[in-house]
């Protein structure tokens, strides 16, 4: 897995927009990119680097000589890519699958392009010609892919005031719980943990907590 970054009309400065990118190093531990998207202020990308293919011309935001508009941030796997190739004529100009989003999308747009993949995946694809950010995720999230406006966390306190979410992906995951069972937020007061978990996160990543708590 890696970890791919981004942010669009921030007027933050560059060592706090930082600090916000890394906290999702944990999914990369190769390298790691901060990059300001040239012409646009308050627009920049994150990579955090796991390496598993290409390792001259694998760092992110992808970018390639024919398509010097496109800015592609991903992470996961196309199982289709080299069909696609084949299929279309594409050159590829790297060896990472997931270079074929960029020639889709400009070859028929994004909807033909999410169509037309088969994987496990997540991007943030820019389209610098046409002002345009396109966010994209597998159909059943396999590859994680959060969005959500700082504003609406700095909210978080109002509108969920029992339990209230204090990360992205925690105000995303309890948008969804809203959602199918509004009105019982009384059923989350320790983040689906044991009242003896010390649990800030309640994604599968807190399992970890588990087994300390029991061999304690």
């Amino acid at each position: 897995m890696c970890g791919i970054w981004a942010l669009f009309g921030s007027d933050e400065c560059l060592s706090v927009q930082c600090l916000s990118a890394m906290k999702i190093a944990h999914r990369g531990p190769d390298a790691f990119r901060f990059e300001n998207v040239n012409g646009f202020t308050n627009c920049c990308f994150g990579f955090h680097r796991l390496a598993v293919v290409d390792q001259l011309y694998g760092m992110q935001p992808i970018r390639v000589k024919k398509f010097p508009y496109l800015w592609l941030c991903y992470n996961g796997e196309i199982y289709n890519f080299k069909q696609l190739q084949k299929q279309f004529g594409f050159e590829y100009q790297t060896l990472v699958d997931g270079e074929v989003i960029l020639h889709l999308y400009n070859r028929g747009g994004i909807e033909q392009t999410a169509s037309m993949l088969d994987g496990v995946f997540s991007f943030i694809l820019l389209d610098t010609a046409n002002r345009k950010v396109f966010l994209a995720r597998d159909t059943y999230g396999v590859r994680p892919l959060f969005k959500v406006d700082d504003l609406l966390l700095e909210k978080a306190a109002e509108k969920y005031p029992f339990n209230p979410p204090r990360t992205k992906e925690s105000y995303y995951y309890r948008q969804i719980f809203e959602k199918h069972y509004p009105g019982r937020s009384s059923w989350l007061p320790h983040y689906w943990m044991p009242r003896w978990v010390k649990a800030t996160d309640p994604s599968a990543r807190t399992l970890k907590h588990y087994k300390s708590a029991t061999q304690e």
